[in-house]
């Protein structure tokens, strides 16, 4: 289980998803960010688990995607590789959680979005 206050992001290269193909799709866009950056799945499923485990039965992604999002500009800022979360990706990071983890399926409240229609 991945720590986010503990991720060390010079271990964890990132790749320009902004340089694909003319016409990727949010979910191409999604899938390479992720398939280059696991740790922030890892980090997301953390803080879920630290949350249900206090006792809340549901969550939002948004609230779960901006504490990484704080602590990895505070350790990036300035720096060249600056790290930034997209906030497209939200949809699906929120779909794939509840997928692959099922302690944690239903903790968000998922509104009809294009990332239940790709793929």
């Amino acid at each position: 289980m991945a720590d986010v206050d503990q991720i060390q992001l010079d271990l964890f290269p990132t790749r320009d998803v902004l340089a694909m193909p003319k016409g990727a799709t949010i979910e191409d866009r999604f899938r390479e960010f992720d398939a280059a950056n696991p740790h922030v799945y890892e980090a997301l499923v953390d803080l879920c688990r630290r949350v249900q485990a206090r006792g809340r039965k549901r969550w939002s992604i948004n609230a779960a995607f901006e504490v990484p999002r704080y602590r990895w500009t505070m350790q990036t800022i300035r720096r060249e590789g600056e790290f930034k979360l997209n906030n497209n990706f939200r949809a699906y990071y929120a779909r794939m959680i509840e997928a692959q983890e099922p302690e944690l399926a239903g903790f968000f409240e998922l509104r009809e979005s294009a990332a239940d229609g790709e793929g």
